[in-house]
């Protein structure tokens, strides 16, 4: 960690990973109610809308482990 980077944060690195996440989930979330409402898809969905940061802030520190 930086000398110059608060500490308890996590780093730059990780902070625009989890955005990367948020918005990859809002934009799908978006397009997917856009079918739903246009008759274009036909499925039960629960919209994760207001949680996206739950989501991205577990996502951003999993770790693949083999």
């Amino acid at each position: 960690m930086s000398d110059t980077w608060q500490a308890g944060l996590p780093e730059p690195a990780v902070l625009r990973r989890m955005f990367e996440i948020v918005t990859a989930i809002s934009r799908t979330d978006a397009e997917f109610r856009k079918l739903l409402l246009a008759g274009q898809a036909h499925s039960t969905y629960y919209s994760p809308k207001g949680q996206e940061c739950i989501s991205a802030g577990i996502g951003a520190l999993l770790r693949r482990e083999i």
